[in-house]
């Protein structure tokens, strides 16, 4: 299921013995290949989350806390870091003024600084041309485009080269006045204010692309705004594609996956990573070949769900990452045949091993007290159940 709080109480009234989410599974595993590509699952124990690594297999994590534990020595079990939340106001200022830049705005942003430039060049010809002092000017002006006026100050004295000037002013005072109003009537009537608040700027570098959405989009995007990652969603058709709340939180660009345009808009030649989660494996590598060939640098993550030409591509097209999202979460229900409540599972070296609270239903399966930080879970066993290899 995929609210697996929900699935909890279900589970109860009707017996049911265990309920995943694929996506809640595979989603940790997404965000995590960005910064170590030998990610093999994840776990949560004491409100803290490990992830496990194969160590046969270059490790791109620096500095990294691994964790001595009864898991087999080529695995590494390394402590999630959570980052500090420090506020700041000033900081918080920013990030709101920073809605201003959205791209809904852009239209807006465009009136208005021609409006501007309108207004300020017309008060200083009228400050000479009268004339008037700064204030006056800006006044008479201000009026006149508004339509507000006439009454203190007006045309009528004035010489026929300024009245032809007047004409002009208040006819294309009403214009723009006009199309103000309207941009600002367009955002609201195609309801795009929900993603005002959100649609932020797209960020200048260091940011991570989500090609694509679904219930897997939902839970990286969540995973990766926990970690304070900047976020540009990529999609065809940005409407109800993600919830109100992400929206507020990260930068939306809508176009062709494919296009040049589109991933330049996306500031792909700049990003961290990409990580390419439509429903169609073969658009999932395009768009991958397709930014890379802008970014050579950039670190590429796409969904496949045939794992087995996944592995085989990963190498032939210098993906560094190709995941299933099924054959990530295919060992734990696997597991839960055997064990009570499935903790982590995967697929390792021709085994199916798991963590499990509870004892194993095959008594012949050998089971080890589980360690972790030196700390032993009585509960808690690590099974290692072998596998028949397949042709």
């Amino acid at each position: 299921m995929l609210d697996t709080e929900l699935g909890q109480h279900i589970s109860k009234a009707f017996d049911i013995h265990q309920i995943f989410s694929t996506s809640e599974l595979a989603a940790p595993i997404f965000a995590r290949s960005i910064m170590d590509h030998s990610t093999l699952a994840q776990f949560s124990l004491d409100n803290q989350s490990y992830f496990i690594s194969d160590g046969a297999t270059e490790n791109n994590i620096t500095n990294a806390n691994h964790i001595k534990t009864t898991f087999p020595e080529n695995l590494s079990v390394i402590a999630e870091e959570n980052p500090t939340e420090k506020i700041n106001i000033f900081s918080i200022f920013i990030q709101k003024f920073n809605y201003i830049r959205s791209p809904a705005f852009s239209h807006l942003r465009q009136l208005l600084l021609i409006l501007f430039g309108f207004i300020v060049s017309a008060s200083l010809f009228l400050k000479w041309a009268m004339p008037l002092s700064y204030t006056n000017a800006l006044y008479f002006v201000m009026t006149t485009v508004t339509t507000v006026g006439y009454g203190d100050i007006n045309f009528f004295n004035s010489p026929t080269e300024l009245k032809v000037f007047g004409c002009f002013l208040m006819l294309s005072g009403a214009a723009a006045i006009a199309m103000l109003f309207s941009s600002i009537t367009e955002i609201i009537l195609a309801k795009r204010l929900p993603s005002i608040l959100g649609g932020l700027p797209v960020p200048n570098k260091n940011h991570v692309i989500i090609a694509g959405s679904g219930h897997i989009g939902h839970r990286i995007v969540k995973t990766l705004l926990k970690a304070k990652t900047p976020i540009v969603i990529m999609e065809d058709d940005i409407k109800n594609c993600y919830s109100a709340d992400i929206n507020r939180q990260v930068a939306l660009v809508e176009g062709y996956l494919h296009s040049h345009n589109t991933l330049i808009r996306a500031r792909i030649q700049s990003a961290k990573a990409i990580i390419v989660i439509t429903d169609d494996d073969i658009q999932n590598l395009s768009i991958s070949l397709a930014a890379k060939k802008i970014n050579p640098n950039l670190i590429n993550i796409i969904q496949v769900f045939n794992s087995r030409l996944g592995q085989q591509l990963q190498s032939a097209l210098s993906v560094n990452r190709v995941l299933s999202t099924a054959s990530i979460a295919a060992p734990y229900f696997a597991a839960a045949v055997f064990g009570e409540e499935i903790l982590m599972a995967l697929e390792y070296k021709n085994s199916l091993i798991f963590l499990s609270r509870g004892a194993c239903a095959n008594k012949n399966v050998a089971q080890i007290a589980f360690t972790l930080n030196q700390k032993t879970y009585p509960d808690i066993r690590l099974y290692s159940i072998p596998l028949r290899a397949s042709n």
